[in-house]
């Protein structure tokens, strides 16, 4: 369902998030059963804030996870310029997405950094794993003692 904005696409039905019932919405969802309660489109929806006349924040998310990884991977591997091809991603949508695909690889990072022991191989590759791991091509690091 990759909404391009190219594509022109008939809308059988459009329900807005304000005719959903109070359980379906993420933000109501996020206040009564918390965060870990909501999926990840719920999650990217509440990111969104907002989607287009023909369709919803939620529907824009679960377009941006249905894509290559098919989960949250998806914020490292689509590029801005191909953010900004799809139906309802603008440039502020596209900077706030791949703001938050560099803020979490940063958390993973910080969480790992104190516990870095440069005489333990896995620990040195637990601290640039998160790095290293969405890299689209190969990379060579060093720890010279």
């Amino acid at each position: 369902m990759w909404l391009r904005k190219s594509r022109k696409e008939p809308v059988l039905s459009h329900i807005s998030m304000k005719n959903l019932p109070e359980s379906e919405r993420p933000y109501e969802r996020f206040q009564i059963l918390g965060a870990e309660a909501l999926s990840d489109a719920e999650l990217l929806a509440i990111i969104l804030k907002t989607g287009t006349k023909d369709y919803t924040a939620l529907d824009l998310a679960r377009d941006l996870l249905s894509e290559c990884q098919g989960n949250l991977l998806n914020l490292y591997e689509i590029g801005y310029e191909q953010l900004l091809e799809r139906r309802g991603i603008g440039p502020v949508k596209a900077t706030q997405l791949k703001a938050i695909a560099e803020l979490s690889k940063r958390i993973a990072r910080t969480g790992r950094g104190y516990h870095l022991s440069m005489n333990c191989p896995s620990s040195i590759a637990d601290y640039y794993m998160e790095e290293l791991r969405h890299r689209r091509e190969e990379a060579f690091y060093g720890s010279f003692l």
